[in-house]
């Protein structure tokens, strides 16, 4: 065992991870960002697009931008919706580079990061924090840990995060190489076979197109990698191109029960903090991390209370706008699932249409959800193909 005692130790250098490691290096706390990964963001899977808004919450460098997005296209049928926006709303980029960049800064204001390391094991009581690297089993004792380190966290074993009952969704992309730049439209296909809950998207990136299919986990499932096929098949512009890379993983659809206890939080897709009727988690793991970074800054100054920093995080998270949001859509995406389950039709594609439309229009509230203050509103919408 090492004979340094770090105090602070956070699972994954994912986006919550790096995020909360880089704002407790702020701080000036030094905590251990400990990665599965040799290069954090290396196994990265996500659809690659952000609000413009946490983009610049984050201060990330312009190069890390394949393109800023103006117009979303939405594909239900033979219906086609776009919506445009008189100045960019979200931002296309690699998830790779992204984390990669965010730890990368994290460590330059103070973090120190274990690369390459499988964490296995957490104990509670004594704070010791196992894992797996190059063959061997290493381990060190820790006052915190934040773990952001996904669907799989290993914080369940200690009866926070989510769990084997959290409702869950799976994801699938292929990038294909191609010389168009359209990287200002996305679009979103609401088409999936026998209507279950979830949709494929086109998002065109820098000398890439991602193409991916997002779904539920219902009763009425074809493998992922068979609808996405037939969808890239069946489109002339797709079907040709080169794959590059195929990625895919889990997505929890509910919030966890319990987002900490003495010695360990939970953030990001680890907490069950994701949007069940997007799918998308980026700006609520920003939050989580911040939360979470702040709540131990202010356990610190009070002496390392046993357990105030737990407490000190879910009041933050309940008192605020993400975490009730998320609530209520889920409530809403009880009645889907319910359907999924009696083998209906579900009410998803209309769900989604209402949700992208009236969003931008909620202002102070959609605001405050999505740390997008005076983003811009549809300025037209609806078109007939």
């Amino acid at each position: 065992m090492s004979p340094v005692r770090p105090r602070i130790a956070v699972v994954g250098a994912g986006c919550a991870g790096a995020v909360a490691a880089w704002r407790l290096a702020q701080a000036g706390l030094a905590p251990v960002l400990i990665d599965k990964d040799l290069t954090p963001g290396a196994s990265a899977a996500c659809g690659g697009v952000m609000l413009h808004a946490l983009y610049r919450r984050l201060e990330l460098p312009p190069e890390l931008i394949d393109g800023e997005v103006n117009s979303l296209r939405l594909f239900s049928g033979d219906r086609c919706d776009r919506l445009e926006f008189r100045r960019p709303v979200f931002i296309n980029f690699d998830r790779c580079r992204f984390d990669g960049f965010l730890a990368e800064r994290a460590v330059d204001t103070g973090a120190q990061l274990y690369s390459g390391c499988r964490v296995t094991s957490w104990d509670p009581e004594t704070g010791e924090l196992s894992w797996g690297r190059a063959g061997a089993t290493e381990s060190e004792l820790f006052d915190q840990v934040v773990f952001a380190d996904g669907v799989n966290t290993v914080g369940r074993v200690a009866g926070i995060g989510i769990d084997g009952d959290t409702p869950m969704a799976s994801a699938m992309y292929r990038e294909l190489v191609t010389e168009d730049e359209r990287s200002h439209e996305v679009d979103f296909v609401l088409d999936l076979e026998d209507e279950d809950p979830g949709y494929f998207w086109v998002f065109p990136k820098h000398g890439l197109v991602q193409v991916g299919v997002g779904r539920f986990h219902g009763e009425r499932r074809e493998p992922l990698r068979r609808l996405l096929d037939r969808f890239i098949e069946d489109r002339a512009e797709l079907k040709a191109l080169e794959c590059a890379r195929t990625r895919g993983g889990g997505i929890p659809f509910a919030v966890a029960r319990r987002l900490g206890r003495p010695g360990g939080l939970v953030i990001g897709d680890a907490a069950g903090l994701v949007n069940p009727i997007t799918g998308g988690g980026l700006v609520y793991a920003e939050a989580s991390a911040e939360m979470a970074a702040r709540a131990i800054v202010e356990s610190a100054a009070k002496g390392w209370e046993r357990g105030w920093a737990a407490a000190r995080y879910r009041r933050l998270m309940v008192r605020s706008v993400h975490y009730w949001w998320l609530k209520s859509l889920g409530l809403v995406f009880r009645r889907i699932r319910r359907q999924v389950a009696l083998g209906k039709r579900t009410d998803f594609k209309r769900l989604f249409l209402f949700y992208a439309f009236v969003l931008p229009r909620l202002t102070p509230a959609a605001s405050s959800i999505t740390l997008a203050m005076r983003e811009p509103r549809p300025v037209r919408r609806s078109m007939r193909s």
